[in-house]
């Protein structure tokens, strides 16, 4: 879900905050996230998350967010901020993104910055979420990469940049974001042949690289 849409010259396009937050599923348990606290206790906190059993899902992860468990952290983060068994309190649902984020988690890192962007529980920052975004996008998450092309494009935290908005809008849409390949090619309409040749081999290397040296 796009939150509201922004214009450049009337052909750019883009989302403030590309599908809104990022859940925690079964999935996540497969990424070997898995490093303090038990498993078993784990998974039943993830199950009964996505069961909306929120009490149980609480019981489970706060004890293993307070040890440094990322997806707990994620899961508690999730519940304060959809208010899930909780009041919603936009301030404890950043604390503990940042938790899980400052450990190195792209889930949380993009949940951090869009809180960042959309001045939500923290002060409005761009510069702070231009750079959790950049961190979640070399990570491989794609609506990181479409919220920082977005940046580039508008100024947003950082110097208006339309190639470097192009390679990673190239790099989103490369990921499945369909929204990211119309942008790009509006991007393309402020880019002569020569940088639009350029940055779309600046993705390529980007991604045969794994985000080194992007």
């Amino acid at each position: 879900m796009k939150n509201f849409i922004l214009l450049i010259a009337l052909t750019l396009t883009t989302a403030c905050s590309q599908a809104g937050i990022n859940q925690i599923t079964t999935a996540d348990l497969d990424k070997g996230i898995i490093d303090k606290g038990s498993p078993a206790d784990l998974d039943k906190g993830v199950k009964a998350y996505e069961n909306r059993d929120y009490s149980t899902a609480l019981a489970e992860f706060y004890p293993l967010a307070k040890q440094g468990n990322t997806i707990a952290q994620n899961g508690i983060a999730n519940m304060y901020y959809y208010g899930e068994g909780i009041s919603q309190d936009y301030k404890q649902a950043a604390k503990w993104y940042k938790l899980a984020a400052e450990q190195g988690d792209a889930h949380a890192q993009y949940n951090l910055g869009v809180m960042y962007d959309e001045g939500l529980g923290v002060p409005q920052n761009y510069n702070q979420s231009f750079n959790w975004f950049y961190l979640s996008a070399r990570q491989g998450e794609v609506d990181a990469q479409y919220n920082l092309a977005r940046m580039f494009a508008l100024g947003l935290g950082t110097a208006q940049n339309f190639s470097n908005s192009y390679i990673w809008f190239k790099i989103a849409g490369d990921g499945g974001d369909k929204d990211a390949d119309r942008n790009r090619r509006n991007a393309a309409r402020f880019m002569t042949a020569a940088q639009i040749i350029e940055s779309r081999e600046l993705a390529i290397q980007c991604l045969a690289n794994n985000y080194k040296g992007c």
